[in-house]
C-alpha cells in the first residue's frame, strides 16, 4: 500500500523531532524506521510522478536527476543499515531535489503555455508600432523574464512570471462575441484617432510615426472586425495615449493662434526640432502662457499705480501705504 500524502515542511519537522526522539530512548528503533521507511517511499512516489517531465528537467538542469538517483540509492541503504541519522539527512535532501524538479516541470509548463499567447499576440499585431504598444510589450518581457530566471535555476519565479505572462496575455488574444454597441464604441474610437492623425499628421515627421501612415489602425480595425474586440479597444486606447501629447500640442497651437486650418508649416516646424518634440513644446506653450499672464497682471498694476499717483497730484492728497 502507498504511502498517504502530506505536507513536505510539517513532515520534514516531524522527522526530525521523531529522530530526536530516538536518539534519546522515545521512541524505539523499529517506529523511527517505520517513519523514515514511509517518507523514503513517498518521496519515490512523487518522483515517480514527474516522469513526464524528465526530459524538461534533463534539458534545464540534469545535476537533479542524478540527485534524485543517488537519494533513492543512499536513502535506501542508510534505512536498511538503521544509520537513521545519515537516512534523514537523505531523505531531507531528496524532498529539496523533489521540490526542486516539481517547481521546474510546473515553470516549464507554464512557460510554454505564455511563450504560445505571446506568439499569438504578436501575429495579430502584426505591424511594428502595434508590437511596441504596452499591452503586447509587457507580456513578451515577462516571458523573457521568466526564460530569464529559469535558466539562473530559478525555478519558482520563473514559473511566477510565466503566470503573470499570461495573465497579461490570455484575456486580450482570444476571439469573442461582442455586442453591437460596444462595437459601434470601438469603431467610433478608432476614427477619432484616425481623425487625430489627419489633422496632426505633419507633427509625426515620418511614416513609422504615423498610425494611419503605417498600417497600425487598419489593422485593428481588422482585428475588431475578426472578433479580437478587447485586444482591439486596448489597442486603439493605447495608440490614443500614445497620440495624447501632439493633440494637446495642436490644440494649444490652434488657441495661441499660430495655426490656422491647413497650415503645416508651423506643424512641420516643431517636429523637424527632434523626436517626440511636441511634448515639450506643448510644456513650453504653457510657461509662456503662464508669464504672459505674469505681465498683464503686472501691467494692470502698474496703470492702478500710475493713476493713483495722478489723483494724488490732483487733490494734494497721498493715499495711504
Amino acid at each position: 500500500m502507498s504511502p498517504p500524502p502530506g505536507n513536505p515542511r510539517t513532515d520534514d519537522t516531524a522527522l526530525r523531532r521523531a529522530l530526536w526522539r530516538f536518539e534519546y530512548g522515545h521512541l524505539s528503533d523499529r517506529r523511527i524506521k517505520r517513519l523514515l521507511r514511509t517518507a523514503y517511499l513517498r518521496a519515490t512516489r512523487d518522483f515517480g510522478e514527474l516522469e513526464a517531465g524528465v526530459p524538461e528537467v534533463r534539458r534545464h538542469d540534469p545535476a537533479l536527476l542524478a540527485a534524485r538517483d543517488a537519494f533513492r540509492a543512499r536513502a535506501d541503504d542508510a534505512i536498511h543499515r538503521e544509520h537513521f541519522r545519515a537516512a534523514l539527512d537523505e531523505v531531507l535532501r531528496g524532498r529539496r531535489t523533489l521540490a526542486a524538479m516539481r517547481a521546474l516541470v510546473q515553470a516549464a509548463g507554464k512557460i510554454e503555455m505564455a511563450a504560445g499567447a505571446v506568439g499569438r499576440l504578436r501575429d495579430h499585431a502584426r505591424v511594428p508600432r502595434l508590437r511596441a504598444l504596452p499591452c503586447i510589450r509587457a507580456p513578451a518581457e515577462l516571458l523573457a523574464a521568466a526564460q530569464a530566471r529559469m535558466a539562473g535555476k530559478r525555478y519558482t519565479q520563473a514559473g511566477y512570471l510565466a503566470d503573470a505572462s499570461l495573465a497579461e496575455s490570455a484575456p486580450i488574444e482570444r476571439r469573442e462575441r461582442a455586442a453591437n454597441t460596444r462595437r459601434e464604441a470601438l469603431e467610433a474610437r478608432i476614427e477619432r484617432v484616425r481623425s487625430l492623425c489627419a489633422e496632426t499628421r505633419a507633427l509625426a515627421g515620418t511614416d513609422e510615426a504615423d498610425p494611419v501612415a503605417d498600417g497600425s489602425l487598419d489593422a485593428v480595425a481588422a482585428l475588431a472586425r475578426d472578433g479580437f474586440v478587447t485586444l482591439a479597444e486596448r489597442l486603439a486606447g493605447e495608440l490614443a495615449f500614445s497620440l495624447a501629447a501632439r493633440g494637446r500640442l495642436h490644440r494649444e497651437l490652434r488657441r495661441e493662434g499660430a495655426l490656422s486650418p491647413g497650415d503645416d508649416a508651423v506643424l512641420r516646424g516643431v517636429a523637424a526640432a527632434g523626436p517626440e518634440a511636441w511634448a515639450s513644446a506643448t510644456a513650453a506653450l504653457w510657461r509662456s502662457r503662464v508669464e504672459a499672464g505674469v505681465r498683464r497682471v503686472a501691467a494692470q498694476r502698474d496703470r492702478v499705480d500710475r493713476a493713483g499717483a495722478l489723483l494724488d497730484a490732483g487733490t494734494g492728497k497721498r493715499a495711504p501705504t
